[in-house]
């Protein structure tokens, strides 16, 4: 995509361009991103914590679903508010629920674990809100990455 990869992937062009509504164009948006996380930043300490990390998703799936879920539906409860900052406090909320599952089952591999699934939630969030994504909404660096 090289030159291209911002004309295409923002959500205005996914608007003009299929999504049913500029919902559905953060949501597809947000789930490249996650992607591009996975396979770039986050590459590294999937791969050092394969076993642990694949075990989290296969069987806490629900939870994590359930958080995300949790998340859509808040912040859907709020579109339109003044008030900026309940978003990022929504994000802030979904970093933990998902840190927390990580943490739980990836007890050896923890600091790793917890990096991951917070980049992993933080990336969603700062798709939505940009300015969800300044100093203090950052993620404990990992051993494994580099600081995000």
């Amino acid at each position: 995509m090289n030159l291209y990869y911002y004309e295409c992937l923002n959500v205005p062009y996914l608007v003009q361009n299929g999504a049913d509504s500029v919902w559905d164009a953060y949501q597809t948006l947000s789930i490249y991103l996650q992607q591009h996380f996975v396979c770039g930043a986050g590459f590294g300490v999937y791969l050092a914590n394969e076993a642990c990390l694949t075990n989290v998703w296969q069987s806490q799936r629900r939870a994590l679903d359930d958080y995300r879920g949790l998340y859509d539906t808040q912040v859907q409860t709020q579109l339109g508010s003044a008030e900026s900052q309940v978003f990022c406090d929504f994000g802030d909320q979904l970093k933990v629920n998902y840190q927390s599952v990580f943490e739980g089952i990836c007890t050896t591999d923890r600091i790793d674990a917890s990096w991951w699934a917070c980049e992993y939630a933080r990336v969603n969030v700062i798709t939505q809100f940009p300015f969800c994504s300044t100093a203090g909404y950052r993620c404990v660096s990992s051993a494994r990455a580099p600081p995000s």
